[in-house]
């Protein structure tokens, strides 16, 4: 194949080189001078896990997912990422610390534990940037649909004001209905009529507080979060799974998220 010699750079375009890859560092240190540079420590009721800073998963180009596990039932689940078996005979409310994985899209597909080559029980798109935290829910499908669905929440790790709290809810129970999130004390919910498989936006509270699900738009209490326990400066994603009607019962999972202090 015949190759075009390369004419030699001319003053103007070796100055305009100088300038886009000058305004190009600028620009991308600005950016990666935004993302914290502390590890993020995740304390559950089955132990706790330190996942590096934003700013060094960026520095590799990747992404952190952890992976929460809220089908009910005695089946043991895989989950893989573009075939890489990330979640591995995942039980029951199992959580994992988070893991990188490369930024952009992958496929997040759901199997029975160790049949590898089975059709996905569930299959998921899922754009994922660097220097980024995701949590992916493997949850009940819809009614009508496939017993089992993937949704990928985006953990921001926004720090709370001094002397704040932040909480989400994010709900996984198939036969709850839709829900309302409040905090004892106060009128206004905290997140209205959340919808099966959704999550709330973070918000910020004072703790200590008693936090509430009831059936949307009515006052009785649907399930009283008593063992919540929260305290300055935590970002909680609390997951209700279980049933209304059946067993096992309507419960949480709590995950507790700070950017550590070295």
């Amino acid at each position: 194949m015949a190759r075009y010699p390369v004419p030699p750079a001319t003053p103007r375009s070796t100055l305009a080189t100088v300038f886009l890859v000058a305004v190009s560092l600028l620009f991308g240190g600005a950016c990666r001078g935004d993302l914290p540079e502390t590890p993020v420590r995740t304390t559950t009721a089955g132990g706790s896990w330190t996942a590096p800073s934003a700013a060094q998963a960026a520095d590799r180009d990747r992404a952190l997912l952890r992976i929460v596990s809220a089908i009910p039932g005695g089946s043991r689940l895989d989950l893989f990422v573009d075939g890489q078996k990330l979640g591995d005979a995942l039980e029951y409310k199992a959580i994992t610390p988070y893991m990188e994985v490369p930024s952009g899209r992958h496929a997040i597909r759901l199997r029975p534990a160790g049949m590898d080559t089975a059709d996905p029980l569930a299959d998921e798109s899922q754009q994922l940037r660097a220097g980024r935290y995701y949590t992916a829910v493997i949850m009940p499908g819809d009614e009508g649909r496939p017993a089992a669905a993937i949704r990928v929440f985006d953990d921001p790790m926004d720090v709370p004001d001094e002397g704040r709290a932040s909480l989400r809810v994010v709900h996984a129970a198939a036969d709850a209905g839709r829900v309302d999130v409040h905090v004892q004390g106060r009128d206004d919910p905290l997140a209205s009529a959340l919808d099966f498989q959704a999550g709330s936006a973070f918000t910020t509270i004072q703790p200590p507080a008693i936090v509430e699900l009831r059936p949307a738009q009515r006052t009785e209490t649907m399930l009283r979060l008593a063992d919540l326990r929260l305290s300055a400066g935590g970002m909680y994603t609390v997951i209700v799974i279980g049933r209304t009607r059946i067993e096992p019962p309507l419960e949480t999972l709590v995950l507790e998220d700070r950017i550590s202090r070295q």
